[in-house]
């Protein structure tokens, strides 16, 4: 995405020109400013790339605000990135859950670099990590079976690597000594 972030930067000097020192608490208490300044935040051009995971085949749908993008349970990820652009940073990256056109919700790598020194420009990075939390969650699946497994044997067990340091040991090793 290349996005343009002129009306976003206005509001957050209005809040600043208003008083308002701790954003992440006014952010806190005003949930609703971040959806107006994803509002305020356009996407001005994307690749094909951001069209396929996106979109529908149309680049122009694409073309709006940024807040078609963010589900409510991002906010708080899309409230860091704001936070970050007024402490001063040029870039940001999280993990976060993004929305597509037609709606269905996935686990994103959301990257974030300003392009020009007035932070008006930028560019944004979304690589879908989906299948990565997949197998993350069924190794900690597997993870817990196997401790599960290893806890229920009756004995003491103990698991060592070949060089003989101790890998891990089952709930009756620890309860025994």
């Amino acid at each position: 995405f290349e996005l343009d972030y002129t009306s976003s930067r206005q509001i957050l000097r209005a809040l600043r020109d208003a008083g308002v020192q701790d954003f992440r608490g006014h952010f806190k208490e005003n949930p609703r400013l971040i959806r107006e300044i994803m509002r305020a935040t356009r996407v001005v051009d994307v690749n094909d790339q951001t069209v396929a995971l996106f979109g529908r085949g149309n680049k122009e749908e694409l073309l709006t605000s940024v807040e078609a993008f963010w589900p409510e349970e991002s906010l708080d990820d899309y409230a860091e990135a704001v936070l970050a652009t007024i402490e001063g940073n040029d870039k940001f990256s999280t993990e976060t859950r993004v929305r597509r056109l037609d709606g269905t919700i996935f686990d994103a790598r959301f990257t974030l670099r300003y392009a020009t020194e007035d932070k008006t420009k930028g560019l944004a990075g979304v690589i879908d990590i989906t299948e990565r939390k997949r197998a993350e969650e069924a190794l900690r699946e597997s993870e817990r079976n196997l401790r599960s497994a290893i806890d229920g044997i009756a004995g003491l067990v103990a698991i060592m690597a070949p060089n003989g340091e101790l890998e891990t040991v089952n709930r009756q090793v620890i309860e025994y000594f």
